[in-house]
């Protein structure tokens, strides 16, 4: 066996707990990472894995082992959540506040959501 897989094989075995609640999962995750601190750990590890030296943010190798850990948990809860079919409204995903977009920027991410179709899945999400 490859000792490599084992935090993975751990991962696993761990939605198969009795005690189990993949919302807490969830809810610890969003509580802990916000969006926008997980986007930016997201991309980080991006360009981390590209050989990039120039990070957005400098996190040492135990935070990004550990925010990979807590994506990946946070990844598995959300399958059994898919699979259980267990209702999400209750769980609060903090955001910060967006500044107003300049009229050139809007028209670029309106070019970029067409290309990409997210339009509509903005527009449908927006409180």
């Amino acid at each position: 066996m490859d000792f490599r897989y084992l935090p993975l094989l751990l991962d696993a075995a761990e939605i198969a707990d009795d005690d189990y609640d993949p919302t807490v999962k969830i809810q610890g995750f969003w509580t802990k990472y916000g969006v926008d601190h997980s986007r930016l750990n997201i991309l980080n590890m991006f360009l981390f894995y590209r050989g990039e030296t120039e990070l957005q943010d400098r996190l040492s190798v135990e935070e990004m082992e550990e925010f990979s850990r807590d994506l990946r948990a946070l990844l598995m809860a959300y399958f059994v959540v898919h699979h259980e079919k267990i209702n999400l409204e209750d769980i609060a995903i903090p955001t910060t506040e967006v500044p107003e977009k300049s009229e050139e920027d809007k028209l670029y991410a309106d070019i970029f959501y067409s290309i990409l179709g997210l339009r509509d899945f903005e527009h449908k999400h927006k409180p």
